[in-house]
């Protein structure tokens, strides 16, 4: 978010505008602010890159020389912290929404004719980081680029707010941070019409005037209370849907095959979803989900959303684990139809190993699942398919059929 920011705050300098922003009493124009940005990024750069600070056998940002580097943008796990897939099929378009439901071919196209034959996923780890974002309107506040405006991250460490005074938006004061000021001043600048006729594209701002009163402070609007803040939740640093780690997602597709294909070593590391947005397990807190509650938690061996005629012969899934959301084998999900299995396979799944999912969270209770399809899916069939090793906090399922509309044939499984 920081670097795509940076190119406004530029243009912003090149042009001398004189917009500033009041942060915590203080008053701070472009200089202030694109000099905190630059910092920022390049201590980052000096300690990740230039001069690499080990610590447990990875370069990180060092804590000490870099305190708010540090609290900004650490990755505890040094693995991807947004939405982690190692193959994606989907319609012609971006994937960055729900799971989605069959292309009608006019205002959505299907891949077609896809095949793997002999391809082979291992050890694929990820830190699914759910970022909170305001809710202005019914859709996510966010900068030019789509970056989330952040007001709800934490220190890594201590869990103390990086951008605010307070946890509790009573209290909660902007305090600030170099991007999201940054992101403030950009929004600023454009409510007076500084990027009009400019080669930057402002049309994805969603910054609004009531945000930028709280920013600086305004009277009346002091705190996160004063400005009725609330939230969506669900999505990444760029508000696209959490889906989780999936190796093989072969989704929106027709005429696929998947012969020989294997899937060993898939880790989700993510917590569960907050509880900022309520309990929406039964619904959606993310305008663009398909699928009720928290999605970043959940580990899948393979997905198939939207999509026929799917022929997957000899697969397999070993060695998947989530901490707090489930971990399934082959998932065939929305509206997909004539999905078929032959002789594949799930071993050693396990799901929730971090224990019971905090009270009030969206979360789903953790399962180990070998093979799941969805209620809506059509016809479709497992043919001498096989799930063991499955160890699931809230419960196992060799095989769940939800809407009833599979031939299972032939199965061996721990529980059915």
């Amino acid at each position: 978010s920081g670097q795509f920011i940076k190119h406004y705050i530029d243009q912003l300098a090149r042009m001398g505008s004189t917009t500033t922003l009041t942060v915590d009493g203080a008053e701070l124009g472009v200089t202030d602010i694109k000099s905190a940005l630059r910092d920022a990024i390049n201590n980052t750069h000096h300690d990740i890159i230039v001069t690499p600070n080990i610590v447990d056998g990875r370069a990180q940002i060092d804590a000490a020389a870099h305190p708010d580097e540090y609290a900004l943008f650490h990755n505890p796990f040094g693995v991807i912290d947004g939405n982690s897939y190692s193959f994606l099929v989907n319609s012609f378009g971006v994937a960055v929404n729900g799971f989605p439901s069959r292309p009608d071919g006019v205002t959505s196209v299907a891949a077609e004719n896809i095949t793997f034959r002999n391809v082979h996923v291992v050890d694929q780890h990820a830190f699914i980081n759910e970022v909170v974002a305001l809710d202005v309107g019914g859709a996510a506040a966010i900068d030019p680029v789509g970056a989330v405006f952040q007001v709800k991250n934490m220190h890594p460490d201590s869990g103390v707010p990086v951008t605010v005074s307070a946890t509790d938006d009573v209290a909660a004061t902007y305090t600030g941070n170099a991007v999201a000021t940054a992101q403030a001043l950009v929004a600023k600048a454009n409510a007076t019409g500084e990027f009009d006729g400019g080669h930057l594209d402002v049309t994805r701002l969603n910054i609004s005037s009531d945000i930028l009163g709280w920013v600086e402070g305004a009277s009346g609007s002091e705190t996160l209370a004063d400005i009725g803040a609330s939230y969506l939740c669900n999505g990444d640093s760029m508000f696209h849907v959490n889906k989780g780690v999936i190796a093989f997602k072969m989704d929106a597709a027709k005429n696929v095959k998947l012969i020989r294909t294997s899937v060993d070593g898939l880790a989700n590391l993510g917590a569960a979803g907050s509880t900022l947005c309520g309990d929406y397990s039964a619904g959606v807190s993310h305008p663009a989900a398909t699928l009720s509650g928290y999605g970043g938690a959940i580990t899948r061996g393979y997905t198939f959303a939207g999509s026929e005629n799917v022929t997957v012969i000899k697969g397999s899934a070993s060695g998947l684990s989530s901490q707090w959301g489930s971990a399934v084998g082959f998932d065939v999900l929305t509206d997909s139809e004539n999905v078929n299995f032959y002789n594949s396979s799930v071993s050693i799944a396990d799901g929730g190993w971090g224990g019971a999912i905090p009270a009030g969270s969206p979360t789903a209770p953790a399962e180990a699942i070998g093979f799941q399809v969805g209620a809506d899916v059509g016809a479709s069939r497992i043919l001498r398919g096989c799930a063991t090793g499955l160890v699931g906090y809230a419960g196992i399922y060799g095989f769940y059929d939800i809407g009833g509309h599979s031939s299972i044939l032939g199965t061996c499984a721990e529980s059915q």
